[in-house]
């Protein structure tokens, strides 16, 4: 099966990132900014979550408000009363919500 990939575009670069590369989409607060965290690193780019949706696979699910985690990328879930995190590795980590945390969980033990 061929890799998907993620397309990005900003002011500085352009960018074709393996899906399975990708460990969370984060909306950064007060701007129309969004980043992608990687194996390669992170990168900015304009656009909402919605709109970042539509070039993600089954294995994206979003776990807070401002987050879409890859959950084939997570190792870990660590919880805790009112929130969870996700461990990615590499001390890579992203928050889950307690709105989300059901699904996320459901969703990532298969």
């Amino acid at each position: 099966m061929p890799d998907k990939f993620f397309i990005l575009e900003n002011k500085l670069e352009l960018l074709k990132i393996p899906l399975h590369d990708i460990y969370y989409f984060e909306k950064i607060k007060g701007t129309h900014n969004t980043c992608v965290v990687y194996t390669g690193g992170i990168s900015t780019f304009k656009s909402d979550l919605r709109d970042v949706c539509y070039q993600l696979d089954s294995n994206f699910i979003q776990s807070h408000k401002s987050f879409i985690a890859n959950v084939a990328m997570i190792i870990r879930i660590e919880k805790f009363r009112t929130y969870s995190v996700l461990h990615f590795g590499n001390d890579v980590c992203c928050p889950c919500s307690m709105m989300y945390r059901t699904e996320v969980l459901k969703f990532w033990k298969g």
